[in-house]
């Protein structure tokens, strides 16, 4: 997905805000139109029984995806529970392989999300980390191109205007939400119910408080998420922000 939106394959992305700031490092310019969730305890890091906490991932084999989330999620977690990189040994596995790292014993952990962070609860896996202790760093947001602001605007303002409406549906009727989405992800009713308690949906006024003021507050997210991956060698110290939050499409 990163590659199609940089190669303008694809004209809009949900994306999770580290890889917004690897695109705008690429020389990508982007707009941000849209927060889509806040991670409350979604991502994690989860391990075999006999790890017992994040201590017992020294030495160890951890999963990762090297280019998204995952990458900042283990170097948070990392950081909060003062172990070396150097103390453990990674693992590079994408999404489709998380799970199978874990029952093929590839990795002794994994860093993942739902639904994979159920299924392996389900095969008794622990979960040693999770984004509930770095509230407000990990977001998903709806990503365009500069231009594509101009070609496709009445998209873009159905796109925004359907997904609150989504939102709105969940609200009123959740049974059937969930049974919809369960029939999608191959999980039960109550796995997917589960999987949004470790997310935040902000509403429409929830966006707009977010992404305006000045400076606003996902700016400032922005800012502190580049500054530890700079840190961290996650990205270049010379970075350009060419990253512009966009309200226009809010309801």
């Amino acid at each position: 997905m990163l590659r199609g939106f940089k190669n303008h394959t694809l004209e809009a992305a949900a994306l999770t805000l580290d890889e917004v700031i690897l695109l705008s490092e690429s020389g990508t310019a982007i707009d941000i139109i849209l927060i889509l969730d806040i991670s409350e305890g979604a991502d994690v890091i989860m391990g075999r029984p006999e790890l017992v906490n994040m201590q017992g991932l020294i030495g160890a084999k951890v999963a990762v995806e090297s280019t998204a989330v995952g990458a900042y999620t283990l170097s948070r977690a990392l950081e909060m529970h003062n172990i070396d990189i150097q103390d453990i040994s990674l693992v590079n596995a994408v999404l489709s392989s998380h799970k199978e790292s874990y029952t093929k014993k590839l990795a002794d952990a994994v860093v993942t999300f739902e639904p994979v962070r159920t299924q392996l609860l389900n095969l008794g896996a622990i979960e040693l980390f999770s984004s509930k202790e770095i509230p407000g760093e990990i977001l998903d947001v709806l990503v365009v191109h500069k231009n594509t602001i101009n070609t496709h605007k009445e998209q873009l303002y159905d796109i925004a205007k359907g997904w609150f409406k989504g939102l709105q549906q969940i609200k009123k009727s959740p049974n059937a939400s969930y049974r919809f989405i369960a029939s999608h992800l191959k999980l039960t009713e109550k796995e997917v119910k589960d999987s949004y308690l470790g997310l935040s949906l902000p509403s429409l006024s929830e966006n707009k408080k977010l992404m305006t003021g000045s400076p606003a507050p996902l700016s400032l997210t922005l800012d502190r998420l580049t500054q530890h991956m700079i840190d961290t060698n996650l990205l270049d110290s010379g970075a350009t922000k060419k990253t512009t939050i966009n309200t226009m499409f809010l309801p």
